[in-house]
């Protein structure tokens, strides 16, 4: 199934900048954040991009319009339920990411992909608990999202094929350079 809707989970830097990426995209998108003072700062974020994509003629005003309002927030899990896939995009630490992937789990669809954006993390590690660990993955984007091309795309050792296949097409679909390397240490 293709991707048409996107979680993001995280309202800082990374998660700003991948929600914005994806709705500009065409994608609905659904950002959270535990803080409403983080949840609006990453909006400001979101729209900022926009604005910066349309003054260098990038998107039309209209265009940068159409995916700002692509965009909700949410401090709880509303709206979580019917994504397609979830990007993680906390803080690198394996326990808070565990317990984020616990959480997902129990609120999303059970064949919703669920990605981390972990930089050095092993996906096993972070996900291999959930139930169907086969639909978790890595995303790793780069910094920032709007410039850097390259996303490493991480296979655990439960992500399935299937699982893999729709990463990479989502990848694809927004206009990255997707690499696919396995879950070990530094990834690419």
């Amino acid at each position: 199934r293709p991707v048409g809707k996107v979680g993001v989970v995280g309202a800082g830097v990374m998660g700003s900048g991948i929600a914005q990426w994806c709705a500009a995209r065409g994608l609905q998108v659904v950002m959270r954040d535990v803080q409403p003072a983080v949840v609006e700062r990453g909006l400001g974020v979101i729209r900022g991009l926009f604005d910066e994509a349309a003054k260098r003629g990038l998107l039309s005003a209209a265009d940068a319009a159409a995916g700002l309002a692509r965009v909700s927030t949410t401090t709880g899990w509303a709206g979580f339920a019917d994504c397609d896939l979830v990007i993680e995009a906390i803080v690198e630490n394996v326990a808070a990411k565990q317990q984020l992937f616990t959480e997902l789990a129990a609120v999303v669809r059970p064949d919703a992909l669920l990605a981390s954006n972990t930089s050095a993390l092993p996906i096993e590690e972070l996900a291999g608990h959930v139930p169907n660990p086969g639909r978790t993955l890595g995303l790793h984007f780069f910094n920032p999202v709007s410039r850097m091309a390259l996303v490493e795309l991480i296979v655990g050792s439960h992500t399935t094929a299937p699982a893999a296949e729709a990463a990479l097409a989502f990848t694809k679909t927004l206009g990255k350079s997707p690499v696919v390397c396995r879950s070990s240490p530094g990834f690419l």
